[in-house]
């Protein structure tokens, strides 16, 4: 599924979506299509990051978490983090983005 060319798209639930790495101008599907909160599971200077990521969330009116998972050995207590999120935005959509060949967590 593509929303707005949102690459990998897996929609679990009403509130909460997986998908590969979005680009500045997909943000905008985003909060077109009614995600209040982003957490970004890609490391920090990894390839297509983007270094003003948080400001253009900001910018939309989207909540922003950055949790940098090292796909080559990920761990258990990067999971932590994702779950509270979750938890506090429990009345909210959630988009979750990682790399498009990578695994999440196992």
């Amino acid at each position: 599924m593509s929303i707005g060319g949102i690459l990998n798209l897996i929609e679990l639930g009403e509130r909460l979506v997986l998908s590969g790495k979005t680009t500045e101008r997909q943000f905008h599907s985003d909060r077109a299509t009614g995600y209040e909160v982003v957490v970004d599971l890609a490391p920090s200077l990894g390839e297509n990051a983007l270094p003003n990521e948080a400001r253009l969330l900001a910018d939309l009116g989207l909540e922003y978490h950055h949790i940098p998972v090292n796909w080559t050995s990920p761990e258990s207590s990067q999971f932590e983090p994702l779950t509270a999120i979750t938890e506090k935005a429990a009345d909210r959509r959630i988009a979750v983005r990682r790399y498009i060949a990578r695994r999440t967590f196992e």
